[in-house]
């Protein structure tokens, strides 16, 4: 986890100061975080506006499953389809049992692509 906060404060060492505050604050918290609470951290850094994409190497930091990932699933697909697969592929398996289930009925309804995108894209926000 440790190397994922240090990771992120080097890339981002031209961030606005809002951005360096936060991971700033999130590496002295981090001994205070268990794991399930440094993965919602980690999910409420993915969400501010042009965190997103990011690059293999990172995307190789982000603990799988990750806990709370799936509300990081708008602004990822939004992203591109590849940064919305990185976080699919990091669900916990009783969400991405749930998407996959979700996508299938969809799948068999009458609704137009963009509108079964929309939902499925928003399940779990």
């Amino acid at each position: 986890m440790w190397e994922l906060l240090q990771s992120f404060a080097a890339a981002n060492l031209e961030a606005p100061a809002d951005l360096r505050d936060m991971l700033a604050v999130a590496m002295a918290l981090l001994p205070l975080l268990d794991a399930e609470a440094f993965e919602h951290l980690f999910v409420d850094f993915l969400l501010i506006p042009g965190r997103l994409p990011l690059d293999a190497a990172h995307w190789a930091l982000v603990p799988a499953p990750c806990m709370g990932i799936g509300s990081a699933l708008p602004t990822a697909l939004a992203c591109s389809p590849a940064q919305a697969a990185q976080v699919v592929r990091r669900l916990p398996p009783a969400d991405a049992a749930r998407l996959r289930t979700t996508a299938l009925c969809l799948g068999r309804s009458i609704l137009p692509g963009l509108v079964a995108g929309y939902v499925l894209a928003r399940l779990f926000c």
